[in-house]
């Protein structure tokens, strides 16, 4: 999750975050876990298998139209409400693991999340 105070920030934000990050952490030679005994998706993971790209690059527009829940407070608030009504109750946010963020700036993007997108869900 993402916030900035508007869209082209976010999508500026996104390509520096971007350029910064370890892509192979996700996409790697196996898309799902291999049970071993079989040698196949392991069972409750075939949806995953050959899903994502193995060893490739995910782009920017990638992950600003199907990955990340990013942008302006207006389309974070959507994004999350798409989520819920998929009929989700509850959203496990990550602002910063998977990216090269100083902690001053994660506590500000968090701040600004509370403030803008929760009292959207109140």
């Amino acid at each position: 999750v993402y916030v900035a105070p508007t869209l082209e920030q976010a999508r500026e934000d996104q390509a520096r975050f971007e350029a910064g990050f370890d892509r192979s952490r996700i996409f790697n030679e196996r898309s799902a876990p291999i049970d071993s005994s079989t040698g196949q998706a392991a069972k409750g993971f075939e949806f995953y298998q050959d899903r994502y790209l193995k060893g490739g690059t995910v782009d920017n527009e990638f992950r600003w139209n199907k990955l990340e829940i990013i942008g302006d407070p207006e389309r974070v608030i959507g994004q999350i409400q798409t989520v819920r009504d998929m009929g989700y109750g509850n959203l496990m946010c990550d602002f910063g693991s998977t990216r090269a963020l100083p902690l001053e700036e994660m506590k500000k993007v968090l701040r600004f999340f509370a403030k803008e997108v929760m009292p959207a869900f109140r």
